[in-house]
């Protein structure tokens, strides 16, 4: 698999690159001379072509015809690249158009159940619903196959309610002092504990 090569180019400063190019052209002169010298040149040409071309009557012809040949849409126009090379561009203008405020926005609809209800008959149905997040899909999935895998005929399992434990009471006896002690049945009380009645 090839690695993303990423490139940096920043001009290297004029000192340096003029001790690089010190070599002589076929002329003599230093090759750093006869590049900046060509550079010179070719800006001013850019510049002047640039301007001819804005002053052609013509310009606006070639370009819708260039921009047909090609199918684009959008505002051609001609212009000279840094480089010297005569290029088409083609602009877009992005049209912003507003929403009417008087047309309600529809949001996304599900035909599933509320998460809670999906979540309630599939612990009703012995699923484990952790590791399911807050899939809807999942949860459905899960309940029409353990519905699938019931026999026929059996009755859905109901989840019981327990009541919860009945914790220390008060015992008003002489005996005890009002000490706390653990509810038991009458059968498990100290024989102590039955010579008042006790109050709950």
């Amino acid at each position: 698999m090839g690695t993303d090569k990423r490139t940096h180019r920043t001009p290297l400063k004029p000192e340096w690159a003029d001790a690089l190019l010190a070599a002589p052209d076929k002329d003599g002169r230093p090759l750093s001379l006869r590049l900046h010298k060509a550079r010179e040149e070719l800006q001013q040409a850019v510049a002047a072509a640039q301007e001819a071309i804005s002053k052609n009557p013509l310009s606006a012809t070639v370009a819708g015809a260039a921009v047909r040949e090609l199918g684009k849409r959008g505002q051609p126009g001609i212009t000279v690249d840094t480089d010297g090379v005569v290029m088409l561009e083609v602009h877009y203008s992005a049209e912003t158009r507003a929403r009417p405020t008087d047309r309600p926005v529809r949001g996304w609809h599900s035909d599933l159940p509320s998460l809670e209800i999906l979540r309630r008959e599939a612990v009703a149905l012995g699923i484990n619903v952790e590791g399911m997040g807050r899939s809807k899909h999942l949860l459905q999935a899960a309940i029409t196959r353990a519905k699938a895998a019931q026999p026929e005929g059996q009755p859905r399992p109901k989840r019981v309610k327990t009541a919860p434990a009945i914790g220390p009471v008060t015992v008003l006896n002489p005996a005890t002092e009002g000490k706390v002690v653990p509810f038991a049945p009458a059968g498990d009380l100290p024989p102590d504990l039955l010579d008042e009645p006790t109050k709950h």
